[in-house]
């Protein structure tokens, strides 16, 4: 089933700030096909390749993504990260949805200014306080890499944050609320977005046995609410670490047994072994 448009408008308001009004004119005024394209607000290839979330491009030269979904995480990331969208942030912290409107608009987002306003509607915003449709995260941090360089940025992603809550985790890579309950087909959304987060950052390529571990893991917390999800996970876009820094362990000391456990399994092959051969002379 294709996401509807006003639920993309959703996850683009929570990862931005965007009014969600103001979230759905752009969406409306980019004249996005939802199930016909992955693209929904018309992301130049290459320009949210800091992201990583671009899979290719098309042959008119618009990046392609897995879902519509990462499409809008993708925009959102370009939106908070791009050097030409310094007025829309500045909007979005301290002002009304009109005048982030108008910052799109101004913004150069799309050629011609969205007809000079004309083709972004203004319906459902005033100037008051911005609405949101759901808890409000500032930057979208996960899909981000350390550094990057794309034809419209070159900025330093990440915020030096070093730990998530999984909770976190789970809300951005679902465009979720902390009332949402976890599912076996959300943890497998989660790993992938995870995964290809790890595999993006400093960190790098997450191991088949770290992932398996994670699932296993993961699959605990299937029934629980997201809010209540409270390990601590590495977030993969956090800025270069500083000079004798360590980044920390993805999970604590959670899988400091497997050194010992590992030697120990070996020690034992080898006694068993050793024994084998001796019966073996013993019965020749």
């Amino acid at each position: 089933m294709a996401t509807t448009r006003p639920a993309l408008a959703q996850l683009y308001s929570r990862l931005t700030g965007l009014d969600y009004h103001v979230a759905l004119g752009q969406l409306n005024a980019e004249n996005s096909q939802v199930g016909h394209g992955t693209n929904p607000l018309g992301v130049r290839c290459g320009n949210s390749k800091g992201s990583g979330l671009e899979v290719g491009c098309d042959r008119s030269g618009f990046a392609v993504y897995r879902s519509s979904s990462d499409g809008i995480r993708a925009a959102a990331w370009l939106l908070l990260h791009g050097s030409h969208y310094g007025g829309v942030r500045q909007a979005i912290a301290g002002g009304t949805p009109a005048a982030q409107r108008l910052a799109l608009i101004n913004s150069g987002w799309a050629a011609g200014g969205y007809h000079g306003g004309t083709g972004f509607s203004a319906a459902g915003i005033s100037g008051s306080a911005p609405s949101h449709a759901g808890p409000v995260t500032p930057t979208a941090r996960l899909a981000s890499t350390a550094s990057t360089t794309s034809s419209t940025t070159a900025v330093t992603a990440g915020t030096g944050d070093k730990v998530w809550t999984t909770a976190e985790l789970f809300r951005t890579a679902l465009g979720v609320t902390d009332d949402h309950v976890v599912t076996p087909a959300d943890v497998s959304k989660v790993l992938t977005y995870y995964g290809d987060a790890l595999r993006n950052g400093p960190q790098g390529a997450p191991s088949i046995a770290f992932m398996t571990g994670l699932r296993a893991l993961f699959t605990g917390f299937v029934g629980r609410r997201v809010g209540s999800l409270t390990l601590k996970i590495s977030n993969p876009s956090m800025a270069a670490p500083n000079a004798g820094d360590t980044l920390p362990n993805l999970f604590g000391d959670l899988f400091a047994w497997v050194p010992s456990t590992i030697a120990n399994l070996a020690v034992l092959a080898a006694v068993l072994g050793l024994g084998y051969l001796g019966i073996r002379r013993l019965v020749g």
